[in-house]
């Protein structure tokens, strides 16, 4: 999704013709329009690998695991292929949500707001914005750069 959200198909990709040129900006810019369009937290880092499960701790501990495990859990695609695919469908080649076919970002947001499907998310998730202004977006990505720009592998927010 935030691939798409950076004008990055895998038509313009093989084809050469990105909508948007891969500049650091621009995939700072697409993490924050994710993270608003989802209603996550400016702040959070979805570009680290969230810490893997292990037999001592099989239920993640850090937001970005939190976030997966509960969407295979409760969502209609349980499959994280299906969902990454649904969710991606959900974008314009353009880098904007397609309003009309926004199901599964909602679907996601409606789980990670309600309190008894995301018991236990150490993060708040809020109402997404589809449409944000330009402010919104500059704010935002301004914050993805910073969390991003520390490196923390965890996939958590700060």
């Amino acid at each position: 999704m935030a691939a798409k959200m950076a004008g990055l198909t895998a038509n313009a990709v093989g084809s050469g013709a990105l909508a948007t040129p891969v500049t650091a900006d621009a995939i700072y810019s697409a993490v924050a329009k994710t993270n608003l369009a989802l209603g996550f937290p400016a702040s959070l880092n979805i570009l680290a690998a969230p810490v893997a499960p292990t037999v001592t701790a099989p239920n993640p501990t850090e937001p970005l695991g939190q976030i997966l495990a509960l969407m295979a859990k409760n969502t209609i695609a349980a499959d994280p292929a299906a969902q990454a695919t649904a969710l991606a469908a959900a974008v314009n080649s353009n880098g904007t949500v397609d309003l009309a076919n926004k199901f599964s970002i909602t679907e996601v947001n409606n789980t990670l707001t309600n309190p008894t499907l995301a018991q236990g998310l150490s993060i708040t998730v809020v109402a997404p914005v589809f449409e944000p202004t330009a402010a919104q977006i500059v704010t935002s990505t301004a914050s993805s750069k910073a969390v991003a720009g520390k490196g923390n592998a965890s996939g958590a927010s700060d």
